[in-house]
């Protein structure tokens, strides 16, 4: 008996102990990890002659935590805080944590730029400032023509951002409508 590991399409899908006449009959092809340093799991690549760990992305995550309104009677936001609904003339106040790869909140501070764009042309500047890994961006949606679907994503928010700065962020959209 021995450690194998299953690959398919150059991809460790399983790691079993067993002889190596059953685990050929798991998957088309088997490699025998004995003496293999570090040992690998599923989701590590294998090039026919050695095995590579998976890439992972250790940028740290941008997570909203609320989004506030002045005009909380008009406004939606959903609870996973991804869209917020309002009218012209609405402040919205974000709060985020960026947080690392075991969840836990980045203790950083800092001010750097949140463009945002408009669906079917235009973009606006926000400015985020975050103390202790808290960040506060506020959004004003007060002059006319503000209406429209605003859009912060991953890419407009790492935009202006120098590479040792970028974060992960699933995005918002604040759905602007006339009243």
């Amino acid at each position: 008996m021995s450690d194998f590991a299953l690959i398919e399409n150059g991809v460790v899908r399983n790691v079993i102990v067993s002889t190596q006449a059953y685990a050929q009959t798991q998957a088309s092809t088997v490699v025998d990890l004995t003496g293999v340093n570090p040992r690998p799991g599923p989701g590590w690549t294998y090039n026919g002659a050695s095995f590579a760990a998976p890439i992972t992305d250790a940028r740290p995550r941008l997570v909203i935590t609320n989004v506030a309104s002045d005009n909380t009677a008009k406004t939606l936001v959903d609870s996973q805080f991804r869209e917020a609904t309002c009218p012209v003339g609405t402040t919205l106040t974000f709060t985020a944590e960026l947080r690392d790869s075991s969840n836990q909140r980045i203790p950083a501070s800092d001010t750097f730029r949140m463009p945002l764009n408009k669906r079917g042309g235009g973009e606006g500047m926000l400015l985020a400032t975050m103390v202790a890994g808290v960040v506060t961006i506020r959004a004003a949606f007060t002059t006319p023509g503000d209406d429209g679907a605003w859009v912060v994503d991953e890419a407009t928010i790492n935009a202006s951002l120098p590479p040792a700065s970028q974060m992960r962020f699933a995005g918002f959209v604040a759905n602007v409508y006339r009243a």
